[in-house]
């Protein structure tokens, strides 16, 4: 009998470390971080594309630049 409640405490002690270890990941997890915008030659640049009929191609490059910086 021994045996046996000495390996459910044991169990019992993993358990409460794992849980204490997924509350240090979810804390980890919702701190917001800071967005990181474009530079002033990045938006130009999409601006200029975009003047100049191509809305996709500057739409994408502005889409790419920001995933980048931000995940």
């Amino acid at each position: 009998m021994t045996d046996q409640c000495e390996r459910c405490k044991r169990l019992e002690n993993q358990v409460y470390d794992v849980l204490g270890a997924l509350q240090v990941a979810n804390l980890k997890l919702s701190v917001p971080r800071p967005w990181v915008g474009l530079t002033d030659d990045e938006f130009l640049e999409a601006c200029q594309l975009a003047e100049r009929g191509n809305y996709l191609v500057a739409f994408q490059r502005v889409q790419i630049k920001l995933k980048e910086r931000n995940t």
